[in-house]
Order: C-alpha cells, then sequence, then structure tokens
C-alpha cells in the first residue's frame, strides 16, 4: 500500500479488524468463517503491504502493537466514512442502507417500559436494506463505545461520570433487594423484618447506576464480599444461597414466582435506575441511526431533533 488504498487492502484491513474486535486469531477464525493459515497468510500481507508490524502473537499472548493500534483507529474512522458516504447517496433515493451498530446493557429485554424492541420491528419496515447489530455490554463500555465511535447508539444507564456522550431518558427500572431460596434468611423474610436483620449478611456489590443510587443504609454495610460486574452475574451469586443483593424486579420476576427468590423489604429498600439513549456528543448522525433514533424516540414519546439530538436531564429517585 504505497500511495492508493486498492480493493484489497480494504478487505485485509476488515481482517485485522475482526483480529482485534475479536482479542485475538482464535475467536476471529470464527467469526470471519477461515482457516487460521488464512487467516495469518492475511495478516502477513497486511503488514508487508503497510511495511509496519500490527500484533504480536506467540506464546506471550496475542498484542497489538502501538502502530496496531493506529492502524486500527484509522481503518474504524475510514469504514465509517465510507459507510456514511454510502448511507447518504442511496437515503438520496429514498432508500436507508448500512450498518447499525446498537450497544445495550444486559437484560433490559423483559423491561416492558423500554420499547427497543419495537423501534427495530418499525425501523425494519422502513424501505431500506440496513444490517442491524446488537452488542451487549457494561454500562461503561457502553459509553465508551459510543464516545469512540464503535457503536452508532447505546441503551444503558447514565453514568455519572460522561465523557464525549449525552443522555435522553426513555424509561427506568426498579431494582430491589433479594435473597435465594437457599439462603438463612429465606424463610424469616416478611414485612415484620428490620433493616437492622440484614446486618451481618454477605452482600453483592452493587455496580455502576444501581450503586449511585443505593439507599445510604446500605452503603454502609461491611460485608460487600462480592462483585456481579453484570445482572447475571449477580443473580448467581444470590441463587448461590450465601449473598443478598439488587436485581431489575422485571428480571427477578422469574425466579421470585417459582419461589427461587424474594423480595426483602421491598417498600423500604429499593433503587429506581433511568434507563437512557446514549448519543455520541456532537455528531451528525448517518441516515439510517438518525431514522432509528426517531423511531426510537418517537414510541417513547419523546418528539426531538433525531438529526444532532441534545441532551437531557437525567433523574434519579431512590425509595428510602
Amino acid at each position: 500500500m504505497k500511495n492508493q488504498i486498492h480493493q484489497v487492502d480494504l478487505r485485509l484491513l476488515r481482517v485485522f479488524m475482526a483480529v482485534v474486535e475479536n482479542n485475538g486469531f482464535v475467536n476471529a477464525q470464527e467469526t470471519l468463517n477461515i482457516g487460521q493459515s488464512t487467516l495469518s497468510s492475511h495478516m502477513a500481507d497486511l503488514e508487508d503491504r503497510l511495511g509496519i508490524r500490527l500484533c504480536e502473537r506467540g506464546r506471550a499472548g496475542f498484542n497489538v502493537t502501538e502502530d496496531g493500534e493506529m492502524v486500527y483507529a484509522a481503518a474504524r474512522k475510514l469504514f465509517g466514512h465510507l459507510d456514511e458516504f454510502s448511507s447518504v447517496i442511496r437515503s438520496k433515493k429514498g432508500k436507508l442502507s448500512g450498518t447499525l451498530n446498537i450497544a445495550c446493557m444486559d437484560h433490559i429485554v423483559s423491561n416492558h417500559r423500554l420499547k427497543l424492541d419495537e423501534a427495530i420491528a418499525r425501523f425494519k419496515d422502513r424501505r431500506g436494506d440496513v444490517s442491524i447489530n446488537i452488542h451487549v455490554k457494561s454500562p461503561l463500555e457502553v459509553q465508551q463505545g459510543v464516545s469512540e465511535g464503535a457503536y452508532d447508539l447505546g441503551v444503558s444507564s447514565p453514568l455519572k461520570r460522561t465523557v464525549g456522550v449525552e443522555y435522553i431518558p426513555l424509561c427506568t427500572q426498579r431494582h430491589q433487594l433479594y435473597c435465594g431460596a437457599r439462603h438463612p434468611l429465606f424463610p424469616s423474610v416478611s414485612d415484620r423484618m428490620q433493616v437492622a436483620d440484614l446486618f451481618g449478611q454477605e452482600i453483592v456489590r452493587p455496580k455502576y447506576r444501581q450503586a449511585e443510587v443505593l439507599p445510604k443504609r446500605l452503603r454502609r454495610f461491611q460485608n460487600m464480599t462480592a462483585t456481579g460486574f453484570n445482572i447475571e452475574g449477580t443473580a448467581i451469586l444470590i441463587r448461590s444461597g450465601r449473598f443478598i443483593g439488587f436485581l431489575p424486579v422485571n428480571y427477578a420476576d422469574q425466579w421470585v414466582r417459582g419461589g427461587e427468590m424474594k423480595a426483602i423489604l421491598p417498600h423500604q429498600i429499593e433503587a429506581t435506575v433511568e434507563i437512557a439513549l446514549v448519543l455520541k456528543k456532537g455528531t451528525p448522525y448517518k441516515p439510517q441511526v438518525r431514522a432509528f433514533i426517531t423511531d426510537l424516540l418517537d414510541l417513547h414519546g419523546i418528539r426531538r431533533d433525531a438529526g444532532r439530538a441534545p441532551a437531557a436531564p437525567v433523574r434519579n429517585a431512590v425509595s428510602e
């Protein structure tokens, strides 16, 4: 690759991006549906054409070089511009095209206040040929990915510190404190319980926005001896019968109905977390992104300009 970018360069760059995004050759083989020898050959060809080393692989493991990080960032921008160009041209013909990358936090599908699935259905009814990719990430990863341009938009609980993104509230999600059927407290869970009865119990340390709106009384608990880095991890710890912890009510309901979990002091201890649309600040959106934002906001009764959607204030409610 001397002065011009050829089609083969674009193909090899896409291979390299898949290797980086899958954190190595093994996972990238499955994503690209090619064998190890072919993948290694493609990477060697790209490094030869660029004249630089992109990654290290061997007994020490996979690692992207500093030059590789630079090439990856530039390639992502390049393909973003190509996708935007194609989308704009096709939108002039009245047809949406390209890709739509959505990042959302885990286990929000059971939140019936969130109309994400309905927005996808409405979007697909539009005239176009758009490939939709859903990425399930932590709230921090959603924010970072949207800020860096890896995702077109996100749906997540807002973080206190925001860098490069803005939030538009869509709905709320209630979190309550739960214990599993194996837990010693389970038989005695009732309205007669007191907060003092929980002292000494081991609690799963809440993460992200859930932790920020946690009732102050529980922040003083000393026995936060486990961490759930996502909702499912927290549920596993609670179901072990050794910990109590916070879960979204809509998610925990499947075990509550089956008699495998109980909410502890639900009228005294709960946290209400906002679910918001996450957008990159100051970005003119591609036609397909703008169309999806319009559909999503419309289903939530929000009327805004989806061209460059402004930030909206985020409110938090805590019941103590």
